[in-house]
């Protein structure tokens, strides 16, 4: 019986050594091979640009593989319910003489574990669990933060797209003035230096067409950096067209509040989590006066004097006796880490309140430059119609006429920066509140289940 009770034992042994050594479902993923990046066909808009750099995009991948990471330390943690045991051996080289009658065999063999602390390790595996919450918020906040750099991207472009249109315009009207003045310098009518300052406006415009043009190219190399395309790649087609719909959708910011940039703050779910996690440590540091379970398998030991055969079974407690206070100060420790996590966790929201008042008075300001840039189109406009009529009515000259018409597309250029700035300090706010990534992206999907 006592042959047979050894060799179960020894087959459940090597059984947990093959559990042990079978990677778990997360250790497979993560060895799995990278997938291709995907094609780029047709024209991208801001949606598709979004889910192309979630795939793809080097400013993802590493808060990305940070949480593979902690999802592979809490299924390790998992694993740790099975106490961790080792084969010892032992050869005694100057054995005692053996007795009259005794088969004395000079070695042992034992299986033997680690403390082991059952309830340790529930709090540790829910300790690893809250860790990788701590990593997905933090790998959330960057996607919003990337989203937002993004999104601001597709409103320059459309913004320069739309004084590229303004400039091409003002252009004919540069030339058409120089045309002018240098017929009237032909009859006598103008001096060099009319000309010469014909000829500079002219080049101003065209240096600023060009200005445009280089900055347009700039914010697409940007973009094709941000969702993560590489120099071999296609040229992509980008639809900016429309950039705020396509960004903001129907957000409204005067709909948004604090309580909902509360509830969505990223920054201050972590501070939560962090809270949660402490609270565990604190409970473990107790934890700590508990017996730890031993236990073991081996041979007989031959110095005993006794003939025996087979496997024996140990099993105790064990629990230090003296640690130079390193327990009970270790609890005053983490206890001292949760006041400062709650501390913490309070300037965070201090923070947030700051940054929201902040956008709040930015879009103010934004909504009041481009209400003034409206006002200031609307009397160029005024001031242009005056001009046509005083010139058909020959009262004028075509210069005076020119220069209402280059005055009201300038005003218009101004309004397409400051329509800019307002849809700036709107994207802040949406970013602000969690409505920007929550379109994007299913937060549900990154949640850890902590049950």
């Amino acid at each position: 019986m006592v042959k047979h009770s050894g060799f179960i034992v020894i087959l459940l042994l090597a059984g947990l050594v093959l559990l042990a050594a079978y990677p778990s479902r997360a250790q497979i993923n993560a060895g799995m091979p990278v997938k291709e990046d995907p094609p780029i066909e047709g024209i991208m808009d801001f949606s598709r640009c979004v889910g192309l750099a979630l795939q793809q995009s080097p400013y993802l991948t590493s808060s990305s593989l940070e949480i593979d990471v902690k999802r592979l330390d809490a299924s390790d943690a998992k694993y740790s319910y099975i106490p961790t045991f080792s084969l010892r051996t032992q050869y005694y080289i100057n054995a005692p003489p053996p007795i009259n009658g005794y088969t004395f065999k000079p070695y042992i063999i034992q299986f033997i574990t680690d403390p082991y602390n059952p309830i340790e390790v529930y709090f540790n595996v829910r300790a690893r669990k809250y860790v990788t919450q701590v990593a997905v918020y933090a790998h959330l906040q960057i996607i919003s933060d990337y989203l937002q750099r993004l999104a601001l991207g597709f409103l320059q472009l459309d913004s320069l797209d739309q004084m590229v249109e303004y400039q091409n315009e003002i252009a004919p009207i540069a030339e058409q003035n120089l045309a002018f003045t240098q017929r009237r310098m032909a009859m006598g009518g103008a001096a060099l230096s009319d000309v010469d300052i014909a000829e500079q406006q002219l080049a101003v415009v065209r240096a600023d067409k060009e200005r445009l043009a280089a900055s347009r190219a700039t914010i697409l190399e940007g973009i094709r950096n941000l969702i993560g395309l590489k120099p071999a790649d296609s040229p992509m087609e980008l639809n900016p067209k429309n950039a705020r719909y396509q960004v903001l959708n129907d957000f409204n910011p005067a709909a948004a509040t604090l309580e909902q940039a509360k509830s969505n703050s990223f920054e201050l779910k972590t501070m939560e989590i962090k809270k949660n996690l402490q609270e565990k440590n604190i409970t473990l540091t107790y934890l700590k006066y508990l017996p730890h379970i031993v236990w073991g398998v081996q041979t007989a030991d031959p110095l005993t004097g006794v003939e025996a055969s087979g496997l024996f079974f140990t099993v105790g407690l064990e629990m230090p006796i003296w640690d130079a206070m390193k327990r009970y100060d270790d609890i005053y420790r983490q206890k001292a880490v949760l006041k400062q996590n709650i501390a913490e966790s309070e300037t965070k929201q201090i923070d947030l309140t700051s940054r929201w008042r902040e956008a709040e008075q930015r879009l103010k300001d934004a909504s009041a430059d481009l209400r003034m840039a409206e006002a200031q189109e609307r009397l160029a406009a005024s001031k242009e119609r005056q001009a046509e009529i005083s010139y058909k009515a020959g009262s004028q000259q075509l210069p005076a006429y020119l220069a209402g018409k280059r005055a009201v597309l300038d005003a218009q250029k101004d309004i397409v920066a400051k329509k800019l700035e307002y849809d700036k300090a709107v994207l802040g706010l949406s970013a602000l509140s969690g409505d920007l990534i929550n379109r994007f992206v299913s937060l549900g999907s990154f949640n850890e289940k902590m049950d």
